[in-house]
């Protein structure tokens, strides 16, 4: 398994053309006016490839946070991944849009840990700051 990319975005979606439209894609940081905050939205968007010898086996997506304190949490643990078919004819795509709501407990640096398989692929940092005064 291979992983293309990983990002969080504001919002993204898989047109039934197949098409992934990201929006708002790649941010690092979020701001709140205060903590904890009221619940965030956002998006984990993620794509993998996968070898055709390997589509008859399950695969599954996990998920963990860590918080600035270093404490770690699970979002999503052995979610199962779907495959469709990619441009080239030797592998397949799994195309990963998670929505995440999430209330952060205090400001500072946050990681994701995206892993396929049991093994971990992608840390996605994130710094939550209080937002500027208006």
């Amino acid at each position: 398994m291979e992983l293309d990319f990983a990002m969080l975005a504001s919002n993204a979606e898989l047109a039934a053309s197949g098409n992934l439209h990201i929006f708002g894609g790649g941010f690092n940081r979020i701001q709140v006016p205060t903590v904890p905050s009221t619940p965030v939205p956002f998006k984990l968007v993620a794509r993998a490839f996968i070898p055709p010898e390997d589509v008859s086996q399950e695969h599954w997506l996990s998920l963990e946070l860590t918080n600035p304190s270093g404490e770690r949490s699970i979002i999503t643990e052995r979610s199962p991944l779907a495959f469709t078919p990619a441009a080239e004819e030797s592998r397949l795509n799994a195309v990963l849009l998670l929505t995440l709501v999430i209330a952060f407990k205090s400001y500072g640096l946050y990681q994701f840990h995206l892993g396929i398989d049991g093994q971990q692929l992608k840390t996605i940092p994130v710094i939550i700051t209080a937002s500027k005064p208006e």
